[in-house]
């Protein structure tokens, strides 16, 4: 029986979770119309609201609960993942061709001073 009850909570929420976003986009659209801003700045920063709110409410909620380890894993996990995903779909939309006499030297050149500060100093979560 509980079981049913979570799963009940669990559409309840789903479904508040979109008619909010609708009215989110449609509030902030009117908003900026009425503003005068473009659609092009009205559609990025939509965009960008809300995909960051999820991790703020989350965030939010767990500094409010004081599991502050919690926050610090969700920044980096929702980061880690729209850097994957964005270079990811963005390969696979669009090829590029590169020359073969073409290099990037300041790659690997990057990667070995990040391992070898690794290796000499300490650093804690909070550093960076």
């Amino acid at each position: 029986m509980e079981t049913v009850f979570w799963s009940l909570v669990l559409a309840a929420g789903l479904a508040l979770l979109v008619k909010g976003a609708d009215l989110f986009v449609d509030g902030a659209c009117e908003l900026a119309a009425r503003l005068g801003i473009s659609q092009l700045v009205i559609g990025l920063t939509v965009v960008a609201m809300g995909t960051s709110m999820p991790e703020a409410a989350v965030s939010i909620s767990a500094v409010i609960k004081e599991n502050a380890e919690i926050t610090i894993g969700n920044v980096v996990g929702s980061n880690i993942l729209n850097i994957l995903i964005i270079l990811g779909l963005s390969s696979r939309c669009l090829w590029k061709k590169v020359r073969s006499g073409m290099s990037f030297p300041f790659l690997p050149q990057s990667a070995y001073c990040c391992f070898c500060r690794g290796l000499t100093e300490k650093s804690a979560y909070w550093t960076g």
